[in-house]
């Protein structure tokens, strides 16, 4: 440890606040332009999530240039959640920081700035942030606040090293999530063809139907007609046999992240699932995000319970569960369409009960057959995602550390 140093970050970083409301009005933000990063657009473990990223104009952007994001930037929330940060990569040089967010700007010649963002995602750096942040309804962080923050660093060799290690884990979990983003949709693309397009029925005789021509043999019904609709409930939170020490998963609207959902921010006991409505529900069950964030699908990775603002769409017999999937990915553009593109407050089961081609069972269950193996590698790449993840974060604090070095990482892998 003779070889790491002591330093507080404003003596390696420039820290700026990004723009604020009066130089970024609500008028500049268009469909179409440069993406400006926003405090809900800082992912979990230093990504940037893009699904409904804001973008700004052009002129804009020039105007505003001084807060241009580069690569081996890193971006803060100034308040509410502002443990998380995120580190910007080339595919997100020159988009904006936006309103309420902190930037830092690594100095690279003693230090490399992956290292910095590393440091900044583990248990202590996190601590810290909240425990010296403002507020008291809601944290709030400033530049003061982030250049006092210590961190102890190494030479930069062996900062290389270790962001060596530890970004290869990540570019795996990226190339994993780029693959199960194209056997999605791959999926969709299949869909789209046999029960949008009717592109494998093309021969056969059609027929006229309030959804317009479909094939002979086929008719118009309701969505709810392929599924059960199942509750979720929460046990009470004053009840500690109900929660501490779970193992139950317990999925909330902020769990989706991807087709599959195997980690959940809460847990319960088995105490905790006697005592709610929710049922433990199997390994690819589909839950559908009913209030708060609405609209958001997803399959179970593994059993898990789930609160009262979802839904578990539960297959009927001949439904296929990936083809269910699909369909209610078609339900929820739908719903959107119907509410002139706004965010709709809530699901209830009466959306469930909008009309649908339905297609011959011995159709569906072809179609199951074909699809099945997409769905089934986007499970396994899910799966060695989350063992690479958990790999990393053992790692990571004990990296940032020095308890483990370079050489002893080989043992360790």
């Amino acid at each position: 440890m003779e070889e790491w140093k002591e330093y507080k970050l404003g003596e390696i970083a420039e820290i700026q606040t990004g723009p604020f409301g009066s130089q970024l009005h609500q008028s500049d933000y268009v469909d179409n332009g440069t993406p400006c990063i926003m405090p809900t657009n800082i992912g979990p473990h230093l990504d940037i999530k893009t699904e409904g990223i804001a973008h700004i104009k052009d002129e804009d952007v020039k105007r505003l240039n001084r807060h241009c994001v580069k690569t081996g930037d890193i971006i803060y929330s100034r308040r509410g959640d502002i443990e998380k940060c995120a580190f910007i990569s080339q595919q997100e040089e020159g988009w904006l920081c936006g309103t309420g967010c902190l930037r830092i700007r690594i100095n690279e010649e003693n230090t490399n700035p992956h290292f910095i963002a590393y440091q900044l995602s583990t248990k202590e750096c996190k601590k810290w942030i909240v425990g010296n942040a403002v507020g008291t309804t809601m944290l709030n962080l400033n530049t003061g606040i982030l250049k006092d923050l210590p961190l102890l660093l190494p030479k930069k060799m062996m900062q290389d090293a270790v962001v060596s290690i530890l970004s290869s884990l990540d570019d795996k979990i990226e190339v994993n999530r780029r693959i199960n983003e194209n056997l999605e949709q791959q999926a969709q693309a299949l869909f789209k063809s046999w029960f949008v397009d009717f592109e494998p029925f093309k021969e056969c005789e059609v027929v006229e139907s309030e959804l317009g021509m479909i094939p002979k043999g086929w008719r118009v019904g309701l969505f709810i007609e392929n599924i059960d609709v199942m509750p979720g409930g929460t046990p009470s939170t004053g009840n500690s046999e109900y929660w501490d020490g779970g193992t139950i998963p317990f999925f909330s609207p902020k769990d989706v992240n991807g087709v599959y959902c195997f980690e959940t921010e809460k847990r319960i006991t088995e105490s905790g699932l006697n005592n709610c409505s929710s049922h433990l529900y199997p390994e690819n069950t589909l839950f559908i995000t009913a209030r708060g964030t609405v609209g958001k699908i997803c399959l179970t990775g593994v059993p898990m319970a789930m609160n009262q603002s979802n839904y578990a769409l539960v297959a009927k017999e001949d439904v296929g569960k990936f083809y269910l999937y699909l369909l209610a990915q078609t339900l929820v553009r739908v719903l959107l369409k119907k509410s002139n593109g706004a965010v709709f407050s809530a699901i209830t089961t009466r959306d469930f009960k909008e009309p649908t081609i339905m297609p011959p069972a011995y159709i569906m269950k072809k179609f199951e057959k074909i699809v099945s193996p997409l769905f089934k590698m986007i499970h396994r790449n899910s799966q060695e995602s989350r063992r690479l993840a958990t790999l990393r974060d053992t790692l990571l604090p004990r990296l940032m550390s020095g308890e483990l070095t370079i050489n002893d990482i080989g043992d360790s892998l």
